[in-house]
């Protein structure tokens, strides 16, 4: 071979080890974030987990309020029956 052809199969080597190195560093970069990524995953998780507790407690509140309120409606049904019995004595 040639010392020409020697030369330039050495730059394309060059080339293609510096194309190699760039698209090394793009990886590592994106390879850094996900340590913070999965921490922000990891908080929100628990954050979601927080959040249904505070809507079954909610919703527990809720059904004990509507069950409170059913009794005190129906008392006071059965009251006014009994004033307008009272009444028409």
């Amino acid at each position: 071979m040639s010392e020409q052809i020697l030369i330039q199969i050495l730059e394309e080597i060059k080339t293609e080890q510096k194309k190699t190195n760039e698209r090394l560093n793009s990886i590592e970069a994106f390879v850094s974030d996900i340590p913070l990524i999965r921490q922000a995953v990891l908080e929100t998780r628990e954050d979601v987990k927080q959040l249904e507790v505070v809507q079954r407690h909610l919703l527990t509140e809720h059904h004990t309020f509507a069950h409170h309120f059913n009794v005190i409606d129906k008392q006071l049904v059965d009251h006014a029956i009994e004033i307008d019995k009272l009444k028409n004595r």
